[in-house]
């Protein structure tokens, strides 16, 4: 029954009280409206009640393009999946990364070695505090590879102002050795 429909924004809280009896008792079965009511003809009810259900159209249009837009934002981006030759500097990476935590020169120059042109620098390195610097130029390289990728951290040090890639969000710091393990924090 129409009388029992939201109030149109287009009649004035009188004016649906003068009219109330029209929409009880003389809508037709499809909302439309017959004979007059009040003075006021059918079509005058009629093109009311288009703009009212047009707004209401308009509304739930506007609704569920917000509520698209939330979900695709809330989605996480995914990156593409990494190749075999991207898995395998990330692992040696990682090896180079364990090391120069452990303060181990020899074994960071060892796994340096095994990241082939990328890693010469550091694999020619004569102290930990070389290394540490080849290391950081090798860091950005696999914070490119690692972005997106689950099982990834990216690590800042804020002490160094330098970042890093591990495989755990426990917080396990190459620039300054045993002493600084624990500075850092996940940047990401």
């Amino acid at each position: 029954m129409l009388g029992k429909q939201i109030l149109p924004p287009m009649l004035s809280s009188k004016a649906w009280h003068r009219h109330k009896v029209c929409f009880d008792h003389i809508g037709d079965s499809r909302g439309g409206f017959v004979g007059e009511c009040c003075g006021e003809s059918s079509s005058h009810f009629r093109n009311q009640n288009q703009q009212y259900q047009m707004k209401i159209k308009q509304i739930t249009v506007s609704i569920a393009v917000g509520a698209l837009a939330l979900v695709a934002l809330a989605t996480p981006l995914s990156a593409a999946p990494l190749t075999d030759q991207n898995k395998q500097f990330l692992a040696n990476y990682e090896k180079v990364h364990q090391a120069l935590v452990a303060d181990d020169l020899a074994t960071a120059k060892k796994a340096a070695a095994d990241l082939g042109a990328p890693g010469s620098d550091l694999a020619k390195s004569e102290s930990l505090e070389q290394a540490r610097t080849a290391f950081e130029k090798l860091s950005g390289e696999a914070a490119k590879l690692a972005a997106g990728q689950s099982g990834y951290y990216v690590m800042h040090c804020p002490m160094k102002n330098k970042d890093w890639v591990q495989t755990s969000d426990k917080v396990a710091n190459p620039y300054g050795g045993k002493e600084m393990i624990s500075c850092g924090e996940v940047k990401k």
